[in-house]
């Protein structure tokens, strides 16, 4: 999945008035970090999909959290410490 359409996706969310929540794994995140900052400016939440999307039940609760972490460090690097998004962001990861 690359991001060919991002913008024409953000351009319909924004002449219909709706928010939505995008999720990526940070490999999306690392390739396309104007897309993301574009995706947050524009009022959308971000939702974590893990770092490098593995198959979730075969790994142990540690490699779990380490996927979901690599993912919210990554981003929150990104976003240069956006207090208000990193709150939220970290909010959504620990909710199981």
């Amino acid at each position: 999945w690359g991001n060919e359409d991002t913008q024409q996706i953000l351009d319909i969310l924004e002449k219909h008035n709706v928010k939505v929540t995008f999720f990526a794994t940070g490999g999306w995140v690392e390739t396309y970090p104007e897309d993301v900052k574009k995706i947050i400016d524009a009022g959308h939440a971000f939702g974590n999909h893990s770092e490098n999307h593995k198959f979730m039940t075969k790994l142990s609760d540690e490699q779990k959290k380490q996927e979901l972490m690599k993912f919210m460090t990554r981003l929150r690097h990104l976003l240069a410490m956006r207090c208000a998004c990193s709150a939220l962001l970290m909010a959504i990861t620990m909710t199981r």
